[in-house]
């Protein structure tokens, strides 16, 4: 499953409430409009995807402020969860929130992995819709692949 939105898109709490288990959800491609500042939608995703074994973030924008968060304040439980791939911008310092969040979620640091571009310093664009062509192209192959093995 992909759910990459364009930049600005905001999915509100009170509807992510709102959404169904994703029982036989293995691989999800994820864009940056789920990253809110505690990581409540993200949780609420990979909360409700118990089956989940590869998840892949873009992060598009160049982000190079910390917020004060707590990774703590939103968890969840995957323990399928294979690989975690972050893909972002050189200068993108939301990855190391990012993967604080992941630990404090008892996701170890080996299945972490991430993935620098050159920033183009374009906050309002995002990144090289080439490397989100890419990843999307990843997560689809990996969903293929999982479906012929269940045939």
């Amino acid at each position: 499953m992909n759910l990459l939105a364009p930049s600005g898109e905001m999915v509100l709490r009170r509807e992510m409430k709102l959404i169904t288990d994703f029982k036989n959800l293995k691989t999800l491609s994820l864009g940056e409009w789920c990253i809110t500042l505690d990581f409540g939608v993200l949780a609420t995703i990979l909360q409700r995807s118990p089956n989940l074994e590869n998840l892949f973030i873009h992060l598009d924008m160049a982000c190079n402020r910390r917020h004060a968060i707590d990774p703590w304040e939103s968890s969840f439980t995957c323990t399928n969860l294979k690989i975690v791939k972050i893909t972002c911008t050189k200068h993108n310092i939301m990855v190391h929130e990012l993967a604080e969040f992941f630990r404090a979620n008892s996701i170890p640091h080996g299945k972490i992995s991430v993935h620098w571009t050159a920033s183009t310093g374009n906050i309002e664009g995002g990144a090289d819709s080439q490397l989100k062509r890419k990843a999307e192209s990843e997560a689809g192959k990996s969903e293929a692949k999982q479906r012929k093995e269940g045939d």
